[in-house]
């Protein structure tokens, strides 16, 4: 088990450290692209069961390992009076998504649809199930990879709550391997990942597991009492979102470490809200597994007071307006963002802006105009990949880079709407901080509500 903790400790050490990124594609990429092809046959053989029942019951099962599928489990844990849960759950999947996307980044391996689509190969690719608006890399699958860090430690987390005995524990362990088996075929069958993916997938999603429970205490400890924890918390997002690998062309994996890395600032700093530092150093010690149940066992006396049918509304109402909150908010603060961003960075030096580039390809753009917009979204530049010049990973990143004194804003990588990459990617964190944030107090200023509520009934 330490070894597996070594090897995602390394993995995520290998994200962080650029100067690394380029020697290790250029000894793997060769290699990993020409052994893809060779495991086709499994994909044909999973692909001769293609039926409309089972895609639909595929693309269900792979929703369950979606950023959409957190953003409503995560909240209902939390509003349930599980929130130590969350704030663990969190800092785990964080810790994955840095490791799994980053790797992906990396090592560029092809998805075997893609190799079918380059190929004049026999096969029968796929259509509506290829995920075409969702360009990513193959190794290693974060499907597997989420499933597993996931469904495990949630089960480890019940027995050692002493909410599931030993048989219990060894039977939803049974059903988690179960779900990522389901799950890998899944993915085997959309042609979208290979066997080594998905075995590679697994694997470092056990390994992330093992480092996060080496980890878990210290992080326990750091999140009930460090006075620096906002300052190290912009510290390590900035270190991850800025040295993280960058690959050859516009991918998802990157926006999806992103997301998890503010809804991660955002719990984080929330639950620090909710749980001030004063007050953790007052409480007394809790036992083992205590804080798993403790705000649960609150809620659940709080709710007996109640009429069955009272105590019912009051919790769906509480879900309902909740994660319209969250919703509400995670729009709000995005497009406030991408309005407000461009007109803040056009203050900042430019060559003091390059050095906030976040390593996600894109296009440099000419400049006449660059400067008026300060990188903000712009419908006449939709063309811009027609009249810009596409920049490649390696020299784009060198431009900005290679010094001060030629860094202009024509040399800052933008999407093709024309915003300006360090915009776009701000406005997406601050927007998951901002949806954290919200998860983990909303539950906070919902209960004084409720209180107000019952007394209200209780001398009517």
């Amino acid at each position: 088990m330490a070894a597996l903790a070594a090897l995602a400790a390394l993995v995520v050490l290998l994200n962080i450290i650029s100067p690394l990124h380029k020697p290790i594609r250029r000894l793997t990429r060769d290699y990993l692209r020409a052994q893809i092809p060779q495991q086709l046959g499994l994909v044909a053989w999973a692909q001769q069961y293609t039926h409309p029942m089972l895609d639909q019951a595929v693309f269900f099962s792979a929703a369950t390992v979606t950023i959409e599928f957190y953003l409503l489990l995560l909240p209902v844990l939390a509003w349930c009076g599980y929130d130590h849960l969350v704030a663990m759950l969190v800092g785990l999947m964080a810790l994955q998504a840095i490791a799994v996307f980053g790797l992906k980044e990396l090592l560029e391996s092809p998805r075997p649809a893609d190799c079918l689509k380059a190929t004049s190969s026999s096969l029968g690719t796929i259509t509506i199930r290829d995920y075409s608006g969702d360009i990513e890399d193959g190794l290693p699958s974060a499907h597997c990879s989420g499933s597993v860090a996931l469904l495990f430690y949630c089960v480890e987390a019940a027995a050692a709550a002493g909410l599931v005995g030993s048989e219990a524990q060894l039977a939803l362990q049974l059903a988690a391997a179960g779900w990522v088996g389901w799950i890998a075929l899944g993915r085997l069958y959309l042609a979208v990942h290979s066997p080594v993916d998905l075995a590679g997938g697994c694997l470092l999603g056990y390994a992330v597991l093992q480092l996060w429970q080496l980890l878990e205490q210290p992080y326990d400890t750091w999140l009930a009492g460090s006075a620096l924890l906002p300052l190290h918390v912009a510290a390590v997002s900035f270190i991850v979102m800025r040295c993280s690998p960058m690959a050859s062309r516009p991918t998802a994996a990157y926006s999806y470490c992103t997301a998890w890395l503010g809804g991660w600032a955002g719990v984080t700093l929330g639950y620090r809200f909710i749980h001030p530092v004063a007050a953790a150093a007052a409480a007394p010690a809790p036992a083992p597994g205590v804080k798993l149940v403790a705000r649960s066992v609150g809620l659940q006396q709080q709710l007996a007071a109640l009429p069955l049918w009272m105590a019912a509304g009051i919790m769906a109402a509480k879900m309902v307006v909740g994660l319209a909150v969250v919703a509400a908010t995670k729009v709000a603060v995005k497009e406030g963002m991408l309005l407000l961003l461009p007109r803040v960075f056009g203050l900042v030096p430019t060559c003091v802006r390059c050095l906030w580039q976040p390593p996600v390809a894109g296009v440099a753009k000419c400049s006449s105009s660059d400067s008026r917009v300060g990188g903000s979204r712009n419908s006449s530049s939709r063309g811009v990949t027609s009249s810009g010049v596409h920049s490649s990973s390696e020299e784009s990143e060198s431009r900005l880079t290679s010094g001060s004194s030629g860094c202009s804003l024509s040399v800052l990588r933008h999407a093709v709407d024309g915003t300006a990459n360090d915009v776009a990617v701000t406005a997406r964190f601050a927007a998951y901080v901002a949806v954290g944030f919200v998860v983990a107090t909303f539950d906070a200023a919902w209960q004084p509500l409720v209180a107000t509520y019952m007394f209200a009934s209780s001398t009517a």
